[in-house]
């Protein structure tokens, strides 16, 4: 029978193989029962991928469809083998054209530095300094997905089985050939159900084949899984069953019981196992989900609050998984485990959505209990259940745990893996802190709700405008004469400071203390940040302390007392850098706000009244005053007409309010003030002159009494 052309090349060590069981691979394919919750175990799937390929390059009506993807897919990935038998790894000491050869290998590899071949028993001091091999990776998802996707494929496999009647392999290359692809998918589908070689319930539709999504192609995998099945079984003269047992490509599996098993080796192969389990535990619950779904045991909003975003977190582990055995079949030099997390960095987005939605996920869980008791396989509800759904959380941060391990004993052996290594455990560290990060914000945003909603009266603020919560906390607080116990809240515009409000005589009741609401909230001070002077570490022995300067009307401070050194870190540096932007806010308000020479405008619109309870500082009450002045100049000038034109304004005096403000004494001024803030007096030019030189006056006021304070 005719060979697949160029393809027995691959596989140099390729042998008939007595241990093939004919019918019993791609087992874990048939998967649970229901919804198409994917494979049974995640641990095998990388190897029954390969043995479904091994089936398809057996079948020699498929070359012209195969022979495409062997020089893209598959012979870059076997290269590889022969360069570690042969220890071909072009070396940078030699002659100029080993340099140039270093030079075009590197050019395809994220890392440089040196390899040591693990044939060698030299010291490594006197090896070769060896150039890091390219980054391939054998995927086979995406390479049975292009195959079958073309729909020919699907027809020609259907045909190897003799079943009648045979299907239409010929295609129509038109502009619409998406449309004809999808047509034939339909064909093999129809004639599976027709022929009842396939069970109704194990078949695939049309969109799952053509969807970027790893569960839907699983659902597909089932199927073919069966027709592979079934022609292994009752084999026809479309198979070449001589190749079969040669296997063309599942033959590099056999490839590691030859690599040295060391503790670089067993740190991969944890590495693997963990994520083999993980995974099988994920398709546990997604299929648990499923069943979830198909009984209506609870809302479709439940099961969204409880499972988030888990089937894309199923879809990103299978193919990082995929993407982990793929390395590890290769030779140890040519294991680049580090560019694997470099390049998927972006994709580990996907546990962002799930790590900030884990407690109301944990929550729902503990109160939806006896409803899902009533559906207790797989998963029992009040203890497995969590820790279920808690796994996602747990993998995400001991990546880095793994890589740091490979990373240690890879130093000595396989030094040229090292720094990409490095750089694989950094990508995984960011999305960790962003996981984080996300979580962080998700449990501060209830917490900035449930704030609103238990104090009493905000005193006229919208806790809506405080902007986003970044730190909350419990701490003894401290002024000049008192000391009490407040709870802070630190928001991007302004800081909270609340206490319980001490419960109030109510009558007996049933309701027990655990369904009691939590107590209501005082709101006991609030300070803009844009006002804090600076937050100064005032610790001393035995008592760690931030004091924070803040202006309102007058320079002031308090302190707070932190539990341990790390509190006090977050608080000052967050603050910091909050008090920062908050500056740079009001400097930008202040200069888009401030008139210039070229272009002075005066708004008549009415001002709001002064009030002793409205939030002002000493400068503008004494700018106030300025304003008065100006419009007392003006009007006394303009009714004293030709008899008083040399007539000037009284000069003002100052008086110290109860809270620490200037105004003007004199009864026609506050009156004049009034008229030019309501818009009865029109400014002229004079005016202007006159309001300029009063403005200095007020601030020189305000700078001296400043300085007074200080030094008081």
């Amino acid at each position: 029978m005719p060979s697949t052309p160029g393809f027995e090349q691959l596989n140099p060590l390729a042998s008939p193989n007595p241990h093939l069981t004919v019918g019993g691979s791609l087992a874990s394919f048939n998967g649970p029962a229901g919804n198409g919750a994917g494979p049974a175990t995640g641990s095998m799937i990388f190897k029954e991928l390969l043995d479904m390929l091994d089936c398809l390059f057996s079948i020699p009506a498929l070359e012209p469809y195969l022979e495409p993807y062997i020089d893209s897919y598959i012979r870059p990935y076997t290269d590889l083998f022969d360069i570690y038998r042969q220890d071909s790894y072009p070396s940078t000491n030699g002659n100029k054209d080993d340099s140039a050869s270093s030079s075009s290998s590197s050019s395809s590899s994220t890392a440089s530095s040196s390899v040591e071949s693990p044939d060698e028993n030299s010291d490594s001091s006197q090896k070769s300094a060896k150039s890091p091999p390219p980054y391939v990776t054998l995927d086979p998802i995406q390479l049975l997905w292009d195959i079958f996707r073309q729909g020919v494929p699907l027809c020609i496999l259907f045909n190897a089985l003799g079943r009648d009647p045979q299907l239409d392999t010929t295609i129509k290359e038109t502009e619409k050939l998406l449309t004809e692809r999808k047509k034939k998918v339909y064909m093999f589908v129809k004639a599976c159900k027709d022929s009842q070689i396939v069970k109704e319930d194990q078949l695939f539709t049309t969109s799952e084949l053509f969807k970027d999504d790893t569960n839907s192609f699983v659902r597909v995998l089932r199927t073919l899984n069966v027709v592979i099945n079934e022609l292994k079984a009752n084999p026809t003269d479309s198979i070449d069953m001589a190749k079969l047992e040669s296997r063309p490509v599942s033959w590099i599996l056999d490839e590691g019981k030859n690599y040295p098993r060391d503790n670089r080796w067993m740190a991969v192969n944890e590495l693997l196992n963990t994520e083999r389990k993980y995974l099988q535990d994920l398709e546990v619950l997604q299929g648990y989900m499923h069943r979830l779904q198909g009984r209506n045991v609870v809302s479709s909003d439940t099961i969204r609050y409880m499972f988030a975003n888990l089937n894309y977190i199923v879809d990103f582990s299978r193919r990082l998984l995929i993407r982990l055995e793929s390395t590890a079949c290769l030779p140890p030099p040519c294991q680049r485990f580090g560019a694997i997390f470099i390049e998927m960095e972006e994709g580990f987005a996907v546990y962002e959505p799930y790590t900030s939605n884990y407690n109301r996920a944990n929550a729902i869980c503990v109160d939806e209990a006896q409803v899902l008791a009533q559906m207790s396989d797989p998963i029992e509800p009040h203890y497995m259940l969590p820790s279920m759904l808690i796994k996602p959380v747990q993998r995400v941060c001991k990546y880095t745990l793994l890589l740091r391990e490979i990373s240690r004993h890879s130093k000595d052996t396989y030094p040229q893996s090292i720094s990409e290594l490095q750089e694989g455990y950094e990508s995984v560290n960011r999305m960790v802190n962003r996981a984080n990060e996300s979580k962080r914000l998700e449990e501060n945003q209830s917490i900035a709700k449930d704030l609103e909603e238990r104090v009493e009266d905000w005193k006229g603020y919208n806790p809506g405008e405080f902007g986003v919560l970044h730190l909350y906390g419990d701490f003894k607080m401290s002024t000049s004469d008192t000391t009490r116990e407040l709870r802070i809240y630190l928001f991007d515009e302004i800081l909270v400071l609340v206490k319980e409000v001490a419960e109030r005589e109510r009558r007996r009741s049933t309701q027990s203390q655990q369904n009691r609401k939590p107590p209501p909230l005082q709101l006991k001070g609030r300070i803009f940040l844009d006002t804090i002077h600076r937050v100064v570490d005032t610790s001393r022995e035995g008592s760690l302390s931030l004091t924070i300067y803040w202006r309102d009307v007058v320079m002031e401070n308090f302190s707070i007392e932190c539990t341990n050194d790390e509190q006090l870190r977050l608080w000052k540096t967050s603050m910091d850098e909050l008090v920062a932007k908050a500056r740079h806010k009001a400097n930008l308000r202040h200069n888009k706000n401030t008139p210039t020479n070229d272009n002075l405008v005066i708004t008549r619109s009415r001002a709001p009244p002064y009030s002793a309870h409205t939030p002002t500082s000493r400068f503008e009450a004494s700018l106030n005053a300025a304003v008065a002045a100006a419009s007392l100049s003006s009007l006394s000038s303009s009714s004293a007409g030709s008899n008083s034109a040399g007539a000037v304004a009284k000069p003002l005096q100052y008086r110290k309010t109860y809270d620490g403000s200037s105004k003007a004494s004199s009864v026609s001024t506050v009156k004049s003030h009034k008229l030019f803030r309501s818009g009865t007096a029109d400014p002229t030019p004079e005016h202007i002159t006159e309001l300029s030189k009063t403005m200095e006056r007020a601030l020189n006021y305000t700078t001296a009494q400043d300085q007074q304070t200080s030094v008081t």
